[in-house]
C-alpha cells in the first residue's frame, strides 16, 4: 500500500470516528435552538407569590408538587433566577417588556405598585405576534388598570380584572378553584388551531391571598389540621400550613392536567413550557393572609416586599422534551424576568425589539451556562415587611456571585457573596472595600438615572423601637 493509500484509509476512518462521535453527543447548546420551519409553541406560567423555596424540586419536604417536579425533571431547573421586582405589577411589567419598570415609564402615581405600561412599548405579545404566532392571556393581569391585553398585542384574552369569569367568582373558593378555569382556556384556545405556532401566557392568581381552600383540597393536609388537633368546643381555625400548602397542591394539580395533554396530544415535543413566581410569598402581618402566609423561601431572607433574597429570587423551571436537556440543575447561570423579551424572542427566531434591558440567555435555557454580561438592579421604596430581619435597604444589584444592597444616601451598606451565603447574614463591605466603592457607584449612577421616586417614610430603615429609647 503507497503512502497515499495509507493516508486515504486514515482519513476515511478519521471522519468516520468524527461523524459517530457527533451523531452520539447531545445537541450542541451553541447551536441555534430553533427550526425556522418548526417553531416551538410556548407556554409562559407565572404563579402569584409562590417562594423559591415551595416546590419539591427546589428541597420542599411538605407540599406535594408532583406534576411541577414532572417538568423539572424533563427540563432545566435554575437557582439563580430573580424577578425584577418583589411585588407583582412591576415584577410583571419587567417580564412582558424586558425593561425595568422603574426606568420604562410603566409606573404613574406615587405608589410603587402601581403600574401602567404603555401600549407603545414592545413587548412579548407583539414580538411573538410579529413571528407568526397565535397569541393569547388568560389569567391574572395587572400591567395596566384599564387597558385590555388585547391593546397590547394578544389575539385573545380572559382575565379576571374584567370579570371574565363573572359567573364562576360568585362562588367563594373561585380562587380555590381558578387554576382549573385557567387551563380549561388556555387548552380551548389551543385546540382551536393546535398546528399553528402559540404563545400563551398563563398567569395564575394562586397561591396569593386570600386563601380559601376547600375542604376537600384541604384534606390531604389534614396533619396541619388544627381543629382535629384540639378537641376544643367551637374552636373553628386550621393552621396557615394546611391552607397554603392545600392552594400550592391545587395549583400544581390543574398545571398537570395541562402538562397530561401536552403529552397526550404530542404537543409537547414541541412546546416550551416556562415556569416560574413574580415575586417572594406574603407576610403573616398582612390582614389579608395572616391566615396563611407559610409560603417557605428556602435558604433566603427576606420576603415579599423585600429585595433580599427571599423577596425576588424565584424559581424557574423550562422544558421542551427531546430538545433541551432533561434533568439538569443550573447553578451557575444568573437570570431575570428583564431576560424573557429577549430570550424568547431568540427561541422565536425573531430579533428583540430595542431597548432591553435584559439579555437573551437562550444558551442557558438550552442546557450551556451563561455568563451575565451586564449587573442586575433593584430599586424598592415603597412597603416593607414589618419585621427588621426581612427590611432591605432600598437599592440593590447582583454582579456575578457579589449582591450590594445600600440605601441612596449611602446608608447601610451591604455587601454578600450570595453564592457562599444565600441568606445574606455575613456583611463583608468592611473586608473588600474596593470591590464595594465601584458596586456602590455604579448602582447610584443607576439610580440618578431613574425618575425621582417618593420614598414611603419607613423604606430603607430597619430600625425597632427599643424599649427604653425614644420613638
Amino acid at each position: 500500500m503507497t503512502a497515499l493509500s495509507r493516508f486515504s484509509v486514515f482519513l476515511s476512518l478519521f471522519t468516520s470516528i468524527v461523524a459517530y462521535a457527533f451523531a452520539q453527543s447531545p445537541k450542541s447548546a451553541s447551536k441555534a435552538p430553533v427550526d425556522s420551519l418548526n417553531k416551538p409553541n410556548v407556554i409562559f406560567i407565572l404563579a402569584d407569590d409562590l417562594a423559591w423555596g415551595d416546590l419539591g424540586c427546589y428541597g420542599n419536604k411538605k407540599i406535594a408538587t408532583p406534576n411541577l417536579d414532572r417538568l423539572a425533571s424533563r427540563g432545566i431547573l435554575f437557582t439563580n433566577f430573580y424577578a425584577n421586582a418583589p411585588v407583582c405589577a412591576p415584577s410583571r411589567a419587567a417580564f412582558f417588556t424586558g425593561r425595568y419598570a422603574e426606568g420604562s415609564g410603566a409606573y404613574y402615581g406615587e405608589g410603587s405598585n402601581q403600574i401602567d405600561v404603555p401600549v407603545s412599548m414592545p413587548n412579548l405579545a407583539t414580538t411573538f405576534k410579529q413571528a407568526g404566532y397565535r397569541t393569547a392571556h388568560i389569567g391574572k393581569w395587572h400591567l395596566s388598570p384599564e387597558k385590555r391585553p388585547d391593546q397590547y398585542g394578544f389575539d385573545e384574552y380572559k382575565i379576571r380584572e374584567t370579570h371574565s369569569w363573572r359567573e364562576l367568582q360568585k362562588d367563594p373558593h373561585f380562587r380555590a378553584h381558578s387554576t382549573q378555569y385557567f387551563v380549561n382556556d388556555a387548552i380551548e384556545f389551543i385546540e382551536a388551531r393546535p398546528d399553528d405556532p402559540f404563545f400563551v401566557q398563563l398567569w395564575t392568581i394562586l397561591p396569593h391571598d386570600i386563601l380559601f381552600p376547600t375542604e376537600q383540597q384541604m384534606a390531604q393536609y389534614e396533619q396541619y389540621d388544627m381543629r382535629k388537633k384540639f378537641d376544643i368546643p367551637g374552636f373553628t381555625f386550621t393552621s396557615a400550613e394546611q391552607v397554603y400548602y392545600a392552594s400550592v397542591t391545587a395549583l400544581d394539580d390543574h398545571l398537570g392536567r395541562l402538562f397530561t395533554y401536552l403529552d397526550s396530544t404530542g404537543l409537547s415535543k414541541n412546546t416550551l413550557v416556562i415556569f416560574t413566581s413574580d415575586n417572594g410569598p406574603g407576610i403573616m402581618e398582612s390582614l389579608q393572609c395572616g391566615h396563611s402566609a407559610a409560603g417557605n423561601t428556602g435558604p433566603f431572607r427576606g420576603r415579599k416586599f423585600s429585595i433580599y433574597e427571599g423577596g425576588i429570587r424565584m424559581p424557574l423551571i423550562v422544558s421542551l422534551p427531546g430538545q433541551i436537556p432533561e434533568a439538569v440543575v443550573d447553578n451557575q447561570t444568573v437570570l431575570a424576568g428583564v431576560d424573557f423579551l429577549p430570550t424568547l424572542a431568540a427561541l422565536a427566531g425573531t430579533k428583540a425589539p430595542l431597548p432591553v434591558d435584559g439579555q437573551d440567555m437562550s444558551q442557558a435555557w438550552w442546557g450551556k451556562a451563561t455568563r451575565r454580561e451586564s449587573p442586575l438592579f433593584w430599586r424598592w421604596h415603597w412597603k416593607m415587611p414589618p419585621q427588621p430581619y426581612h427590611r432591605s435597604p432600598i437599592l440593590a444589584m447582583r454582579n456575578d456571585d457579589w449582591k450590594l444592597l445600600m440605601n441612596p444616601d449611602s446608608s447601610r451598606v451591604e455587601l454578600y457573596n450570595v453564592t457562599i451565603d444565600p441568606g445574606e447574614l455575613d456583611n463583608v463591605a468592611k473586608e473588600h472595600p474596593q470591590r464595594t466603592a465601584e458596586m456602590q457607584r455604579e448602582l447610584l449612577e443607576w439610580n440618578q438615572q431613574l425618575p425621582v421616586a417618593k420614598y414611603e417614610p419607613e423604606a430603607g430603615k430597619n430600625d425597632y423601637p427599643w424599649p427604653g429609647t425614644k420613638k
